[in-house]
């Protein structure tokens, strides 16, 4: 069977037609396993990092109120120690 040069136009754009329909179909496919995958990842990883942040975030807080506990303190015995010196010379 012999081929018109129409025909083998035809034939030719149907080839590339094809192929790039099942180019498109995978790409469709990998698209959908890359989103499902994603969403697998997420849901069983995120919770985690969630956890890490609080906890750090917490340690910081802590880190924080405790520093200043302790300027607090050292402002206080600073003010503290004129006074009970004074009252030493007093006696």
């Amino acid at each position: 069977m012999r081929l018109t040069i129409k025909g083998k136009i035809a034939f030719g754009f149907t080839v590339v037609f094809v192929l790039g329909l099942g180019g498109l179909g995978l790409s469709i496919h990998s698209s959908n396993n890359i989103i499902r995958d994603t969403l697998a990842i997420i849901s069983r990883e995120l919770p985690g990092t969630a956890l890490i942040i609080n906890a750090d975030r917490d340690a910081y807080q802590s880190n924080l109120a405790i520093s200043q506990i302790l300027m607090n303190i050292d402002m206080t015995l600073d003010r503290g120690e004129p006074v009970q010196r004074s009252r030493i010379d007093e006696a």
